[in-house]
């Protein structure tokens, strides 16, 4: 049963596990499997500059910047979403020659 009065204590809870997780380089670079990341271009709690780094780290990532839309990008923008995905799930990635990765300017 929910216990309304605890509610709080849970939002602070949940608040505090995730403003101190840390992905970094060294678990990024583990991930073997392809990955598609999708993120919004108005996202504020998983900005573009974290979304390249992570692309850039993962060996067999695919990034996919999703115009109009924020952390909740499938939401804030589905059609685009939608077919990245699905174009994503249907390409054979192992004939794929990609493009040499270019670094972004850091400030």
């Amino acid at each position: 049963m929910p216990e309304p009065e605890r509610y709080q204590e849970f939002c602070t809870n949940y608040i505090n596990f995730w403003s101190k997780m840390e992905v970094g380089e060294d678990f990024l670079r583990t991930i073997e499997c392809p990955v598609l990341l999708i993120a919004g271009d108005e996202d504020d709690h998983a900005p573009l500059v974290t979304m390249v780094e992570a692309e850039r780290y993962i060996p067999n990532a695919r990034l996919c910047i999703v115009p109009k839309a924020w952390h909740t990008a499938f939401l804030d923008n589905f059609d685009v979403s939608w077919t990245a995905i699905n174009q994503f799930l249907q390409t054979d990635l192992s004939g794929l020659t990609g493009s040499k990765k270019v670094n972004y300017n850091r400030k």
